[in-house]
Parts: C-alpha cells; structure tokens; sequence
C-alpha cells in the first residue's frame, strides 16, 4: 500500500517513488511494458544471457505475476530474450552489425519490435508470431540506416499509434521526426524536421505525442508540445529533481501505464540494477514534489 500524504501535499500533484526491484534483473538499460501490464521488456547490456556465439545485446522479457506491480517480476527463471545484432547478409555490407542495442520499441498489436543500435545507427524490425513474445521473434526483418541527420549512432526509438510518425534520437542529443511510407515500415522514410531537446538517452512520446519524457543532469522531465510529435514548439517543461534516489546517470528509461498515473524507470549501474515504480497523481504530471516510500 502506499504512504498517504499529509495533510500539507493534499491539494497538490504528487510525485511518488519506491524502489521494488534491485538484484533479480541482468544489467539493465532500456525499457518498456505491455499494454495489459504482464511484460516488461528490457535491453540488456553485455549479454548476461551468455550466448557468446550470437552476440550482441538482447531483449529480455520478464513475466509479471501482477499487472503492473513490478514487485511480482518472475526472475531469472521467467526470462525469455530475443538478440538484436544482425548478420551481415541481414543488412548489406554497407551497414556491418549492431554489437550495442539501446532503444526498442513495439507496433500497437505486439507484433512487431524496433530497435536502434549505437554503434551503425541502425533501426531494425523484427515480427514475431505472437504479440508482446519476444521469444517469436528471430532475424530482423528489416533494417535501414537513419544518421546522417542524428548523428553516429542512435538512442532511442518511438511510433505514433498509427506507425506513421517515427521519433529518433541520436546520440549527439538531436531528435528527428520522420514519415514512414507505410504504417510499421522503417524503410524510407522521410525526416520532416530535427530539433535538440537536451536530451541525451532514452526518450518516450505520450499522450498522443503531446508530451516527451526523458531525464536531465538532476531528474526527471517532461516536454509539453504545442501540437503531436511537433518537437520544434515546445510551449512548457515540468521537471522532478531525482537525486535523492539515486545517480540520476545512470537513469536510462522511463515508461508508463496507459493511464499515465503509473511509471517506471530503469536504472543501469555495474553496482546494482534496478527498476523503480512511481505513482502520479495527474495523468503524466509530475510537476509536484517527490515523496519517497
């Protein structure tokens, strides 16, 4: 159950933290969840599954027995990883392999994942036979080359609901907005425009692309928009200092229930992995102070 607040926070937006999970994930980097809240999904750096032979970074889905609640993850029994670095044939001569997966993403229905690497700047696109089993999943079905806008190489990765706006962030801090020619299809896409948000790591579009989340040197931010995914016209920013919990470099994800009132981050350190679950009391606002549990 969580704390209830005194009577000084009682009309105002509250942001509220506790830390559910430290030592039962692999070294953890990017994050995200299933729309019914039974799997979290989470890439995982240097390879803890120990399939040397494949190589690369996965993706590692770990069970709820909850919804929501990432106190109940089944751990490390309950893990199911797909690996992201393709072969060469997969993507051409031209682009060599991905050996450093960092962001992913999944279509609305589950049944296709992207994910951006940072080493080639690769997007890739995988299709699974199930939704949300990244077990389904093997070679990429398709992969295209997006830095000559963003940068060496690539951090994050979002979709519209519709998988006809693609957000991409590269690692020099600049985010791009592309059309894609089709909905889920990463090949050719158009860059309609860039913009240099300040951010430098993972970065997740919610609320219809009204808003984009993702942390700064202190915490947590929030990007409000004046229009869907129009991140040149940024109209306010919310911020919530987060040092107090932890070393805010080494927060890499933020993702949320579909209400917006439930969120989560990923933490990356060689001293300890860890998600931490956060509640709202507005729907994505986390302009109130921090309450720790």
């Amino acid at each position: 159950m969580f704390f209830t607040p005194s009577a000084y926070y009682n009309n105002r937006a509250q942001t509220r933290y506790r830390g559910e999970l430290s030592s039962s994930l692999f070294v953890t980097m990017y994050g995200s969840i299933s729309p019914d809240g039974t799997q979290i999904f989470l890439t995982q750096h240097n390879d803890s599954l120990g399939a040397a032979s494949v190589g690369g970074d996965p993706i590692i889905s770990y069970t709820l027995g909850t919804p929501w609640d990432i106190s109940t993850i089944t751990a490390p029994n309950g893990k199911s990883g797909i690996y992201t670095r393709p072969s060469a044939s997969s993507v051409g001569t031209n682009f060599g392999s991905e050996a450093q997966t960092f962001g992913h993403a999944f279509s609305t229905d589950g049944t296709k994942m992207f994910t951006v690497g940072n080493n080639t700047g690769l997007v890739q696109s995988y299709t699974g036979s199930t939704a949300w089993n990244v077990s389904t999943m093997t070679s990429p079905t398709r992969t295209y080359e997006y830095t000559a806008s963003l940068g060496a190489s690539l951090r994050a990765i979002d979709f519209s609901s519709d998988g006809l706006t693609m957000m991409l962030t590269g690692n020099g801090g600049k985010t791009g907005r592309y059309t894609l020619p089709s909905a889920w299809n990463i090949v050719g896409g158009t860059l309609l425009y860039t913009a240099s948000l300040g951010f430098n790591s993972d970065i997740t579009f919610e609320n219809g692309g009204l808003y984009a989340f993702t942390f700064s040197g202190t915490g947590l931010v929030r990007k409000t928009f004046a229009a869907p995914y129009d991140i040149r016209s940024v109209v306010e920013t919310q911020s919530v200092n987060l040092t107090s919990i932890g070393v805010v470099g080494n927060f890499l994800s933020i993702f949320f229930k579909n209400d917006g009132k439930k969120g989560y981050i990923s933490s990356y350190s060689f001293g300890g992995n860890s998600l931490w679950a956060f509640e709202l009391e507005g729907s994505y606002d986390i302009s109130g102070p921090l309450i720790i549990l």
